[in-house]
């Protein structure tokens, strides 16, 4: 019997015509000034679009805390003990993923706990011991059913509700978190946002379609401080929220801190969208990068990684040497595992 859902790539929004686009035709083609009209009306182009490097100045400042460089108590941020790097696993197809995650977490020598939130029924025993001895600190979560009873929510999404438990890390003593998807890898050390001030925190979207470079921002990484309450709050009001349904907690967590939002470099998310879209602003951005997202292929999926050939090759390679590691340590687990 197989447990929780098989991934599900999305739609590809920037090969999909828009409904309207016919008419637009039809208009220009019998109204010729309304081409006068659409110029002036024309929105400008997007300034991460049309991206030009003006300045060296690195994301990070360099006389502020930043990995163990300095003493992280001179801040007034929480300990070690109480910050966490988080993730999820809702079924084994992302197993390999999040062995990756893990070990990536240990290379970049980040200076928090591990914890993963999972869903018991859906893990073999195995596979916890796997990532157990990968360093993940193993936390079982009871899913939350999808709203409204899943209307309109995309069929990849029905388990990502679940990741609202972040908030109630509070009870195991966690102060702050830094919540990773599990397609992510982790490329350079990121204890800088330890010191964040903020309540929450995570890095704008970006699409390959019309949408561009979106104010609203990609839930795959995100800065919070816990708190039972809040995620109490969160449980009463999913039901009701106005959001956009097919694009599940993403679209809750966007509507309920719209306006408390601070938004980070995508180096800390850096979506593969970004180099589709504008190649030149990823290869500007690429050594400052912390965490890559790969959203567009996934490397652990054999499905999905011919469409690295040409284009996300390099970013394929990080992934792989990280998870051949991997792999050569879990044959030595045989035993054990």
């Amino acid at each position: 019997m197989r447990w929780g859902y098989d991934y599900l790539p999305l739609p590809n929004n920037s090969s999909r015509r828009r409904p309207s686009c016919w008419l637009l035709g039809c208009l220009i083609a019998i109204f010729p000034a309304n081409l006068i009209v659409l110029w002036w009306l024309r929105s400008p182009p997007d300034l991460l679009d049309t991206f030009r490097p003006l300045n060296s100045i690195p994301p990070v400042r360099s006389d502020i805390f930043a990995g163990n460089s300095s003493d992280p108590a001179s801040l007034d941020i929480p300990g070690q003990d109480e910050r966490a790097v988080v993730s999820t696993l809702y079924s084994e197809s992302f197993t390999s993923a999040v062995l990756t995650l893990g070990r990536s977490l240990q290379n970049a020598k980040i200076a928090a706990r591990c914890i993963l939130l999972y869903i018991p029924e859906r893990l073999s025993s195995q596979t916890l011991c796997q990532l157990s001895e990968i360093g993940w600190e193993l936390r079982p979560i009871e899913r939350i059913p999808l709203p409204n009873g899943g209307k309109g929510v995309h069929p990849r999404f029905r388990d990502q509700y679940s990741k609202l438990r972040v908030w109630s890390l509070d009870e195991i003593g966690i102060k702050s978190v830094i919540y990773l998807d599990g397609d992510m890898l982790v490329r350079q050390n990121f204890d800088e946002l330890w010191g964040l001030p903020f309540e929450f925190a995570a890095v704008s979207d970006v699409y390959g379609d019309s949408r561009g470079f979106a104010l609203s921002f990609n839930a795959g990484m995100m800065f919070l401080h816990t708190s039972s309450s809040i995620f109490s709050d969160m449980l009463n009001k999913i039901e009701t929220a106005e959001y956009r349904r097919l694009d599940a907690e993403q679209g809750f967590l966007n509507s309920y801190f719209a306006s408390q939002v601070v938004r980070l470099p995508h180096t800390y998310n850096a979506n593969l969208v970004i180099k589709q879209r504008n190649p030149f602003l990823w290869g500007a951005i690429e050594e400052d990068m912390r965490i890559v997202h790969y959203t567009m292929m996934k490397p652990f999926i054999s499905d999905e990684r011919s469409r690295a050939i040409g284009i996300w090759e390099e970013e394929l390679k990080h992934w792989d040497i990280v998870w051949q590691n991997v792999s050569s340590e879990l044959m030595t687990m045989v035993g054990e595992c």
